[in-house]
């Protein structure tokens, strides 16, 4: 690829990866921290797994054996913003379920009786149409993403800074940073000592240190000496 966009996750951010993107020409970005809208696709595929394994594993330590089952349901279930299944956009056919072996529907139940030869020509338009059918998903997919972006637009006002303004910064829990419960949500403050593109921001503390990542404004708010 020439370009590969990742969250500041150290699996991902690391001297490996530095070296290896450096060495095929790979141009590599990284996600705004603390900006999980930005963190693509799959920390919400996570949370629809998670949410399915806590409804059918009894014991913390169980998960790895329900995980398959957990892949099957997410993988043949429709999808709303792509309005098609994972499976069906890989297979380019619905998947048959295990019921549908032992009390076939009608739709699947036609298929069978065909001969060889033409499910061989029924399948191999099937997978011509693959690419259209992606193409669909796609499009489905970003009028779906536009309509949400719009709403959450609608619902929230955008904090927004210039620069030299002093702004105070979220806590968040990350890696080897604990906090008990009285601990302040609000830390520092900080100077904006560049505002980016989508409303994020580069700061510097009392110091004039600049903080290593950018920060977007959701996790910030004014402060006033």
């Amino acid at each position: 690829p020439h370009n590969i966009v990742s969250d500041n996750g150290t699996h991902f951010k690391n001297e490996k990866m530095r070296q290896l993107c450096s060495k095929y020409h790979i141009t590599y970005n990284f996600s705004v921290l603390y900006y999980p809208q930005g963190n693509g696709q799959a920390k919400a595929t996570n949370k629809i797994l998670i949410h399915i394994l806590k409804r059918t594993v009894e014991t913390g330590r169980g998960w790895h054996e329900k995980a398959h089952n957990a892949l099957w349901a997410y993988r043949t279930t429709m999808r709303t913003p792509t309005n098609a299944t994972p499976a069906e956009l890989v297979y380019g056919t619905e998947v048959v379920l295990p019921l549908h072996v032992l009390k076939p529907a009608l739709k699947f139940a036609s298929l069978i009786e065909l001969p060889l030869t033409q499910y061989q020509q029924k399948r191999l338009m099937q997978l011509n149409l693959l690419d259209e059918k992606r193409l669909k998903a796609a499009e489905h997919a970003e009028a779906y993403r536009q309509r949400v972006a719009r709403q959450f637009a609608n619902s929230v006002i955008e904090r927004q800074f210039k620069v030299n303004d002093l702004v105070l910064q979220s806590v968040v829990y990350l890696r080897g940073r604990l906090y008990g419960k009285w601990a302040p949500n609000w830390e520092c403050p900080y100077v904006v000592k560049e505002a980016l593109p989508r409303n994020s921001y580069r700061l510097i503390d009392a110091y004039g240190v600049e903080l290593t990542n950018p920060v977007n404004a959701l996790h910030l708010k004014k402060f006033y000496a």
